[in-house]
């Protein structure tokens, strides 16, 4: 919870029109999304993740180890060092970008 709530109020202000609509992909089905400027740090998707990520009851919190995925084409994004590097660097400018959460192999 606390984690979450540390994550939302990091999150960077939405637009609320242009930029890059971001929409990640939780193991649940659910989604994420926000409306963030190209240049914003990486970073962000990965605070957009926690601060919207709710563990079901009975299932383990998000692992800080997490990555983000892009399917088309597939490139696989850690934590380490995305907040050196804006969304539109990563290859993520585009005005809709689609993720995915990877839980790390037990």
């Amino acid at each position: 919870e606390e984690r979450r709530e540390a994550a939302a109020a990091a999150l960077p202000a939405e637009l609320s029109a242009g930029g890059v609509l971001l929409s990640i992909r939780c193991p649940d089905g659910s989604r994420c999304v926000r409306r963030l400027e190209p240049d914003a740090p990486l970073e962000a998707a990965f605070l957009l993740a926690e601060a919207g990520w709710v563990e079901q009851p009975g299932t383990a919190p998000l692992p800080p180890a997490f990555k983000l995925a892009a399917q088309f084409p597939r490139r696989v994004f850690a934590r380490d060092g995305a907040a050196a590097v804006s969304l539109a660097a990563a290859g993520l400018g585009g005005a809709q970008e689609a993720l995915l959460i990877e839980l790390p192999s037990e």
